[in-house]
């Protein structure tokens, strides 16, 4: 994360604590997961279309946090 913010380094310095602690909740890994993904999605999706020709709808931009966490069976 290049351009994090103050507010999202302490947010991901405290998640950090809580899987250090034993005691991070499923919730707290949603929030980890969509701000460390943040600005990915977006770029992935102006690529798409720039390089999708004429009316070709882009593709998928990947699974989302909770397709993710229920691979993993949480």
């Amino acid at each position: 994360m290049p351009n994090a913010t103050p507010e999202q380094i302490q947010l991901l310095a405290d998640l950090r604590r809580k899987m250090a602690d034993n005691t991070i909740t499923i919730d707290d890994m949603r929030k980890g997961i969509e701000l460390l993904r943040g600005g990915r999605a977006s770029a992935t999706a102006a690529a798409l279309e720039s390089k999708a020709s004429g009316g070709k709808k882009a593709k998928s931009l990947g699974r989302s946090a909770d397709e993710m966490l229920a691979e993993l069976g949480i």
